[in-house]
C-alpha cells in the first residue's frame, strides 16, 4: 500500500485522471488549456527530464492580452 494520497499531488491527479481528456501533455509535464486553469503539475519524483518537459510546455503557453 502506498503513502501517497491523491491531495499529495491533486493537478497531476487530476490531469491524468478524472480530467486527462483536457490535458495538454509534453513529456511527464502537464497543464489544464489556457482558458481553464493556470495549473501545471509533474509526476510525485519529478526527474531532470520532467523539469525540462515542463519549461516547454510553459514555454509554449499563449499569452493574453494584458500579460508580459
Amino acid at each position: 500500500m502506498s503513502d501517497r494520497h491523491l491531495l499529495d499531488n491533486p493537478t497531476w491527479a487530476s490531469l491524468t485522471g478524472p480530467h486527462a481528456h483536457l490535458a495538454e501533455r509534453y513529456g511527464n509535464a502537464v497543464r489544464y488549456p489556457d482558458d481553464v486553469s493556470p495549473f501545471f503539475a509533474l509526476p510525485d519524483e519529478p526527474g531532470l527530464a520532467d523539469w525540462s518537459d515542463l519549461a516547454v510546455l510553459a514555454g509554449a503557453r499563449r499569452v493574453g492580452p494584458g500579460h508580459r
